[in-house]
């Protein structure tokens, strides 16, 4: 039988899960500002896919600006094309837009696919306005606000579509689990399972999407 320090399982099933950041403001700006420094890297030769991906951008925006306007509610005040429209209406409208902005089907996008949203329009506006950085730009602050908690609330919303509920085992569930052949080093089986109980107790990670870099 492999010997598990019992002290290690004892202590593995007090520590509390993996946490995120802490959601307070300067937390948020730093990971936006991150972001920022990522999408400020000098353009290069033409790309195919990046220009693909910055008319999908524009398009959807103006999508979603036709919709607005089939129903009303003054939103013929929004900018036609967000490259040209002043900063404070950037601010306010492209914080409308993330919210609201939907696939064809109407489901909403992954938290992937919307910050390469963001970044396409980012992109569109800085080749008429090379000094505007809507990620980085301190006028922009309700619209980065908003950003980090749209993109938390998918992130979290499609994370729990791959959790794996499970919970913290106890030195006495091991021992029993252990005797039972359950977990043990007797066959291939029975050892994943062991390391697997023991990594999750250790770490509290028991998402998919926490172990895979890209989920579907």
């Amino acid at each position: 039988m492999i010997a598990v320090p019992p002290e290690l399982v004892e202590c593995a099933a007090s520590l509390p899960p993996l946490t995120s950041a802490a959601d307070d403001e300067a937390t948020q700006m730093e990971m936006l500002r991150s972001l920022a420094n990522l999408e400020q890297a000098p353009p290069g030769p033409a790309n195919n896919n990046t220009e693909k991906t910055t008319r999908w951008a524009v398009n959807a925006y103006a999508n979603w600006r036709n919709a607005r306007l089939a129903r009303g509610n003054g939103a013929e005040s929004i900018p036609d094309d967000p490259a040209h429209a002043p900063t404070s209406e950037l601010n306010y409208w492209l914080s409308q837009f993330i919210q609201e902005c939907r696939q064809r089907d109407g489901r909403e996008y992954k938290h992937q696919n919307l910050y390469a949203m963001v970044c396409g329009i980012s992109r569109h506006i800085r080749k008429l306005r090379p000094g505007l950085n809507i990620l980085d730009d301190e006028h922009m602050k309700q619209f980065k606000l908003t950003l980090y908690a749209v993109m938390k609330r998918l992130q979290t919303k499609q994370a729990d579509l791959y959790s794996v509920k499970v919970s913290k085992i106890t030195r006495k569930q091991w021992d029993y689990l252990w005797e039972q052949g359950f977990l043990g080093d007797s066959n291939a089986t029975s050892l994943f399972y062991a390391v697997y109980c023991l990594f999750i107790t250790i770490t509290g990670v028991t998402s998919a999407l926490q172990q895979i870099p890209n989920p579907p």
